[in-house]
């Protein structure tokens, strides 16, 4: 009997290719010329913008009370966070999927468990309720290839909603894109040309962690907040990549 790790199998590797997903982000770092400073840099920023947030990503949580035996847990905040990160001892970590390379444990996102999840309803539906929206949806948007890099993914589905709703970039106050690896979110903000500071400016999932098939939702839920304590009116993009060289984005707007 083989026993396989559906986790690995099916969220870690390219399903074309039949290799992790990054080991294929590693050979393209070198042709975007992302390098180690960049990487590391936006790692570290990840955990220390967490650490500044002052407790915003707190107010998304709800507390679980787990009891093993006698003694009760109270899970009440994302533990992947070390406020001490800083870009001199991410330098000094091992390459994770080749001997020469630069992606490292820290510089991609943390494995965790997780869920999340938002509410989307009609303008009809809340106002029968009493029920303020955060946000409306204003665009959203799926793009594939054209090879199975993951790279340029987000910023291109952003660029693709933006484009479907007459809207454009320097109209976003605030961005987020899943920290899948560090390269991912440094060149889709090169691409798109926004400001780094109002990418992730709460840390991503290289501090909060990345449980597959549960981040696109948080991060929607989580701009929708950004946007929300910003005024009503601003424009903000949740974008991340897909396996196989997958991105998509919801493009959403405060009320």
């Amino acid at each position: 009997m083989q026993l396989i790790d559906t986790f690995e199998h099916d969220g870690l590797v390219d399903a074309f290719e039949q290799r992790s997903m990054g080991a294929s982000t590693e050979q393209r770092n070198g042709e975007l010329g992302i390098d180690h400073e960049k990487r590391d840099t936006w790692a570290a920023q990840s955990h220390q913008h967490l650490a500044a947030a002052a407790g915003v990503p707190g107010e998304e949580i709800v507390s679980i009370d787990v009891t093993t035996g006698r003694t009760t847990n109270s899970v009440s905040a994302d533990g992947g966070l070390r406020a001490d990160t800083i870009v001199e001892s991410l330098g000094k970590l091992r390459a994770a999927f080749s001997a020469d390379g630069t992606v490292t444990a820290r510089n991609s996102s943390q494995i965790t468990d997780g869920a999340a999840a938002v509410i989307l309803m009609s303008d009809e539906e809340a106002a029968a309720r009493s029920i303020r929206p955060l946000a409306r949806i204003v665009s959203h948007a799926p793009v594939a290839g054209s090879d199975v890099t993951l790279h340029a993914q987000p910023a291109a589905a952003i660029l693709r909603a933006l484009e479907k709703a007459g809207r454009n970039t320097t109209e976003l106050t605030s961005v987020e894109i899943n920290e899948a690896f560090a390269s991912v979110s440094v060149h889709s903000s090169e691409l798109l040309g926004v400001d780094s500071a109002i990418v992730n400016p709460h840390g991503g999932a290289i501090a909060l962690g990345h449980p597959i098939g549960a981040s696109g939702t948080r991060i929607v839920g989580h701009l929708g907040r950004t946007l929300a304590a910003q005024g009503a009116g601003n424009l903000g993009a949740a974008g991340t990549c897909g396996g196989g060289g997958q991105g998509s984005v919801t493009v959403p707007e405060s009320l």
